[in-house]
């Protein structure tokens, strides 16, 4: 592997990920992980990464939650023409900036603009879940497929639930899993725990019929 034009010592996937839970367990309780844009790329990236290698176990306990400072930016400073990691450092921290970014450098920025709203309400307000993770990423194949919407997951995320969730309500030997999973009536008003839409839990249900 190489960084610009100098060569690295590397480590397979594996290895760098049993060393990363280590490291971010080292305290038995557990961190916080914070990093920009995260939501939407990295999140996703280690999500596929830690079921491939068959770490979900290890990494849920690891994780206590994300917070990712480009969400955060948004809502504490609303209506910037640019929320990208240079954008921010060109408007609040005004540090110099090679053209050959690399992921150290990253780090070491949003640390920075991390810093500047550490205090702020909204950081705790945007915490968000490894589970919230797992789960919008176990689904998103339902999407792709056009099984759900985008909403509709985003409904299924709210409501707890994964893919492997779907699949063990299915497969109940009495059947309408999917049905009574999702048309369960839930807290103080009543409502379905994700819809009532049968159409919806049609497609869902013949989508596991096939597999």
């Amino acid at each position: 592997m190489r960084s610009g034009e100098e060569e690295v010592v590397c480590v397979g996937v594996k290895e760098a990920l049993e060393e990363f839970c280590r490291f971010i367990s080292a305290d038995g309780n557990g961190s916080e992980l914070v990093g920009h844009n995260i939501k939407n790329f990295d999140c996703k990236v280690l999500y596929h990464a830690v079921y491939r290698n068959e770490m979900m176990e290890e990494f849920s306990s690891a994780i206590k939650g994300f917070i990712d400072t480009y969400l955060v930016y948004k809502k504490v400073y609303p209506g910037l023409e640019s929320y990208s990691l240079d954008k921010l450092n060109e408007k609040y921290i005004k540090e110099p900036r090679s053209p050959l970014h690399d992921a150290l450098s990253d780090v070491q920025l949003t640390r920075k603009v991390y810093e500047i709203v550490k205090s702020d309400p909204e950081i705790q307000k945007s915490l968000f879940s490894w589970r919230s993770v797992v789960c919008a990423c176990s689904l998103q194949p339902l999407v792709k497929e056009k099984i759900i919407t985008q909403y509709m997951k985003n409904n299924l995320v709210k409501a707890n639930l994964d893919y492997d969730d779907l699949l063990r309500a299915h497969s109940r030997p009495s059947g309408g899993g999917i049905d009574l999973l999702f048309s369960e009536k839930v807290g103080e008003n009543k409502k379905p725990r994700v819809t009532n839409c049968k159409t919806t839990i049609k497609k869902v249900s013949d989508y596991f019929d096939k597999i």
